[in-house]
């Protein structure tokens, strides 16, 4: 599904159902995605060594399983696993069957090392168009006209929501000891650091 490569090609290998499967649960509505990185100055988590894409454009589909609130948002074949809780989503990638966390080996050009990679998105759905993300209003109780909508059955209902916003974030962990280049120079890559991206999406199908 996806429309652009540039979205953690290394993260693909964590696949929790092939290509072209559809996402488990009831259908919520999928969506296009662009995200931009956040510039790092000034925030002490934030990685300041290079190599991230400044944009980062995808297609997602998200599902929910309404007994369990379990929801899943897939990506180019990718299960992202987590909560909807009413208009507000919380997902990342799945976990190892211990429960720890799951890192993905990355290299990128500005370190002499593999990185581990771990990855969180979370955000809203929101009605009408993609855009003013920078001042959500308050989470309304579902109605008849809210994100989502309360049937005339007393269920759920997606199809008034037209949009999203929210962050992704990569949070980064050395695999071994090694550096990184800052700014020219040779430092000791951090224990862990974060590239953070905030984004904005389009609803574009069921």
């Amino acid at each position: 599904m996806r429309r652009a490569r540039t979205l953690l090609p290394p993260l693909l290998l964590a696949a929790a159902c092939a290509s072209g499967e559809a996402p488990p649960g009831e259908p919520v509505g999928t969506f296009a995605f662009v995200a931009t990185l956040e510039p790092a100055a000034g925030e002490t988590d934030r990685c300041t060594f290079a190599g991230a894409p400044a944009r980062l454009t995808f297609d997602g589909s998200f599902s929910r399983d309404p007994a369990t609130g379990a929801a899943w948002l897939q990506i180019d074949g990718t299960l992202r696993e987590g909560t909807l809780d009413g208009a507000t989503f919380d997902m990342g990638l799945p976990r190892q069957p211990d429960g720890s966390t799951r890192l993905v080996p990355r290299r990128l050009s500005a370190c002499d090392c593999d990185l581990g990679f771990d990855e969180s998105i979370v955000g809203r759905l929101l009605t009408g168009p993609a855009g003013g993300c920078e001042d959500l209003p308050p989470e309304e109780a579902p109605g008849q006209a809210t994100c989502p909508r309360l049937g005339e059955d007393g269920e759920l209902a997606w199809d008034t929501c037209g949009s999203a916003c929210g962050t992704l974030v990569e949070a980064v962990r050395p695999v071994s000891p090694c550096t990184c280049t800052v700014a020219g120079e040779e430092v000791p890559a951090p224990a862990t650091c974060s590239f953070v991206y905030r984004f904005e999406a389009r609803r574009i199908g069921g």
